[in-house]
């Protein structure tokens, strides 16, 4: 029986750019025929060092190559050559050791990353992580059932590996769920404002907000955010139409 081989996704940055790192690895896994290993051991993440994506995702299926509980395996067989005796190693960490000066390039990802553009690498496990999707790169290698995809654009096929590949902790869920039944059957806006990075116009999203609160006068608000701020001056700041 032939030994598997897997692909290793490292997490850096917030969840959104970890999701891509992670879809792009589930897009190669199912390319190149390996199973899938994500390491969120990161400190970003995880102040005690424990691998925190399997608090926040599982599997949906055994089938499409995601390991929810295989530890990393102890192999030189690696690529990247650097991973090899560091793959606990986190992303950010390795990235300061070999290219500091690269941290906040969008392509830093590539500078410890195997080639997403090949299927053909002979090693156990492959290392990758990227702030963005590199669907791009694997688009040459869709056939058989992935000839579809040829004409999706990226996001159309980010949305089929995410259904396809993964689905939130049940704990998660359930406290989703238990919100949702909170709303009632009422008419509801929803505002996302992310503003830990400052870029968030609040002036825009307030004057959208009293656009859609002028068509929807009986809506109630639910407010999504990573600020203390936003969310403690909201009345101030967002939700005063």
């Amino acid at each position: 029986m032939t030994a598997p081989k897997y692909v290793l996704v490292k997490g850096t940055a917030g969840l959104g750019n970890r999701l891509s790192s992670v879809l792009t690895g589930a897009l190669y896994a199912r390319l190149s025929g390996r199973r899938l290993l994500v390491d969120w051991t990161d400190r970003m993440y995880s102040s005690d060092r424990s691998n925190v994506f399997q608090q926040f995702f599982v599997a949906r299926s055994a089938d499409e190559g995601v390991c929810d509980d295989v530890e990393i395996p102890e192999t030189e067989s690696v690529n990247p050559w650097m991973w090899r005796g560091h793959l606990r190693t986190s992303a950010h960490e390795m990235l300061m050791e070999h290219a500091p000066e690269a941290i906040h390039d969008p392509l830093a990802g590539a500078i410890v990353s195997f080639d997403t553009s090949r299927l053909d690498h002979d090693e156990e496990l492959l290392v990758m992580w990227t702030y963005n999707s590199l669907i791009k790169q694997m688009r040459r290698h869709f056939h058989g059932a992935l000839a579809g995809w040829r004409r999706l654009d990226e996001l159309a096929i980010l949305r089929h590996l995410m259904h396809d590949t993964l689905e939130l902790h049940p704990s998660i869920a359930g406290r989703i769920a238990d919100i949702r039944r909170g709303w009632g059957d009422g008419p509801l806006i929803g505002i996302h404002v992310r503003h830990t990075d400052k870029r968030t116009d609040l002036r825009k999203i307030k004057a959208r907000l009293a656009a859609c609160h002028r068509q929807f006068s009986e809506a109630s608000i639910f407010l999504a955010t990573d600020s203390r701020s936003v969310e403690a001056n909201s009345a101030a700041t967002i939700l005063t139409c």
